[in-house]
């Protein structure tokens, strides 16, 4: 039952029963049957795009996969882009649990992550006024929205110290995204199931910044695991590719294991790995995960051998690892010598999740680390968000990144009133774009919206809306240099694709337009030089477009009236009702975070800790 409470039948039917119970309609579509004869399922929310994705070694344990993922992100407030609603509540996330708190405040309670927090600025040693100071200055997002300095924070309960910690909501999400967010059949269940990906990208941190060489998993030991063997056998079938599957365990200390397929001959290759305390399905989940949405051998345009280590210990390159596979990973993890031998992880065949649950709290706090943890079980599938300061970050969030969140936030600001869009200002949209050009779900203009259905962003269906829209920004400032630097980077990169030709040609008519400004600096002229060359249709529309550079915004993106009329648009409509049912669920459902020490019946008992979590680093 891969340490499922029930089956995957039992969690569809009951899933489905409470989202019909709240009227909230959903579409399942299926993608096509790796060859691997894995399974990929979309759930959406009807008409809207926003949902989550099921995977599997069969149909039903795809469509557990995805409709428990659906409800851990729910429940968590974390589908799809904020939606902006006419409740109240939305200025905190939806969040109704919380407390408004000063940054005194936040700061006196002195929990491991404020710990965290200064101790990242090199600031543990700073007086209590200095840390009030430096926080107030960097997060000042709250005081835009709400007029006010106070910082809406919600509560986890902390196993070690056995008490609610309230953490700043707009603090930490930045540091941790979803990572350890979790749902499952019971409360256990869905903590074993988040604490394994934690312990997952923890140790996919480790691969970047140790660099160490893996050892594979022997083949006798994988053929413990049947269908594990019989996957793995099928994949070395194809002669094009080499398969390896590595034991990432360090010594056997973490459950987590790597599947490595290479394209032989081409320098590319794809890494996935899979983490749960049963060694066998840390296995299958390394499979399954790289077969998501597409057949497993397209994995490999994930990364290219450098023996320069390019950006390895990049920030972004981490995370957009964490995210979609993309990265760039050390050289060393192909070594011939590996860092650490060959060992068997613990074997939890005989162990329920509930002593698996126990048994890692126990060995977190044991190794120095707060196990916070939050339940948002509002519609009564136990669902949670796990967070473990040191140890489950996404990303090390630096002064410059809250500041970048803030300007993010006038920049939504702008793009919903194009019209106010100015020569002053396209400089913070320009350093927006710029910032996240490489980050993989962040480099998109749609983000920066709340829902855009049937309204088109310039170039965004190619990928290509940030580095088009920032070359809209320099030619309002009428820097038609750096413009033409963005337009050229986009043709280069559309050119190898598959694309409508005359995609491809009016976006080489802007490229030849701007290089003619940059020369002539007069905009009839240098459409008259081009109507030998280009035909009508376009000459007409680069006049249309460019003959005033202060309108070129206006004239491609959505007005704010129109991004106004979308909320009567049934599809908005339906999930503006689920974010309501949310809000409801909530106050029928009220959850007090102290339960929590009931729901997995953790041992305190056992515990003795070290305050030092980095000596459990093991070399």
């Amino acid at each position: 039952m891969h340490f499922k409470e029930i089956s995957p039948i039992e969690t569809v039917n009951k899933l489905k029963g409470i989202l019909k119970a709240c009227e909230i309609e959903v579409d399942e579509t299926w993608l096509q049957k790796s060859s691997l004869n894995t399974y990929t399922v979309r759930i959406e929310i009807k008409g809207t795009g926003i949902g989550t994705n099921g995977k599997g070694i069969s149909k039903d344990f795809a469509l557990a996969s995805g409709y428990a993922e659906f409800f851990e992100r729910f429940q968590n407030n974390m589908l799809g882009t904020n939606v902006i609603v006419s409740d109240k509540v939305d200025e905190h996330g939806g969040a109704l649990d919380g407390k408004c708190l000063t940054a005194e405040e936040l700061i006196a309670n002195n929990n491991s992550f404020m710990r965290l927090y200064f101790e990242n600025r090199n600031m543990g040693n700073a007086s209590f006024q200095e840390k009030v100071q430096n926080f107030k200055s960097v997060h000042v997002l709250e005081h835009l929205l709400n007029n006010e300095d106070t910082y809406y924070s919600l509560p986890f309960y902390n196993f070690k110290d056995g008490k609610v910690e309230f953490l700043p909501i707009n603090s930490y999400v930045l540091n941790y995204g979803s990572n350890g967010m979790c749902a499952g059949n019971t409360s256990e269940e869905a903590i074993v199931q988040g604490l394994s990906e934690i312990i997952e990208r923890y140790i996919q941190k480790r691969l970047f910044t140790e660099k160490p060489a893996l050892p594979d998993i022997p083949e006798e030991y994988i053929k413990q695991f049947p269908y594990i063997y019989e996957m793995f056998l099928l994949l070395k079938e194809n002669s094009s590719y080499k398969v390896m599957l590595k034991d990432c365990s360090f010594g056997g200390k973490y459950p987590v294991a790597a599947l490595i397929i290479i394209e032989k001959n081409t320098g590319k290759y794809g890494i996935k790995l899979g983490c749960h305390p049963d060694y066998g399905i840390a296995m299958e989940r390394a499979f399954t995960e790289a077969t998501q949405g597409q057949d497993i051998f397209e994995y490999v345009n994930r990364s290219v051998i450098d023996f320069f280590n390019t950006n390895v210990e990049d920030e972004t390159n981490i995370c957009n690892s964490y995210k979609i596979g993309v990265g760039q990973f050390p050289y060393q993890l192909f070594g011939r010598t590996p860092s650490f031998e060959f060992a068997p992880v613990k074997d939890v065949s005989t162990m329920t999740n509930a002593e698996i649950a126990n048994s890692w709290i126990n060995e977190f706090i044991n190794d120095g680390y707060d196990v916070l943890v939050r339940n948002v079980s509002h519609f009564n599938f136990p669902s949670f968000h796990i967070i473990i300061p040191g140890m489950s970050e996404m990303r090390n969030t630096s002064d410059t990144l809250f500041r970048v969140y803030n300007t993010k936030h006038l920049v939504s600001g702008l793009l919903y009133n194009a019209d106010k869009i100015t020569l002053d200002n396209t400089k913070y949209i320009i350093g927006t774009m710029d910032y996240f050009s490489n980050a993989q779900l962040e480099n998109i203009v749609s983000n920066f919206y709340s829902f855009l259905e049937d309204v088109k962003i310039p170039f965004e269906e190619l990928g290509e809306g940030c580095p088009y829209l920032t070359a809209m920004c320099y030619i309002v400032n009428k820097d038609y240099l750096n413009a033409l630097r963005e337009i050229t980077y986009i043709e280069n990169r559309i050119t190898m694709r598959k694309i409508d030709a005359n995609v491809l040609e009016w976006i080489t008519s802007i490229k030849y337009y701007l290089s003619a400004m940059c020369e002539l600096k007069d905009h009839k002229n240098s459409l008259q030089y081009l109507e030998s060359m280009f035909d009508k249709e376009y000459i007409l529309r680069l006049d249309s477009l460019f003959e005033d550079p202060a309108s070129v915004i206006i004239k491609q993106y959505p007005s704010s009236a129109q991004l106004e009329n979308l909320k009567e648009n049934e599809n908005y409509k339906r999930f503006e009702h689920a974010f309501h049912q949310y809000i409801c669920a909530q106050k029928k459902n009220p959850i007090n975070q102290e339960d929590i020490a009931k729901l997995i019946e953790f041992n305190s008992d056992k515990v003795t800790y070290d305050e030092n979590p980095s000596k459990n680093v093991i070399d």
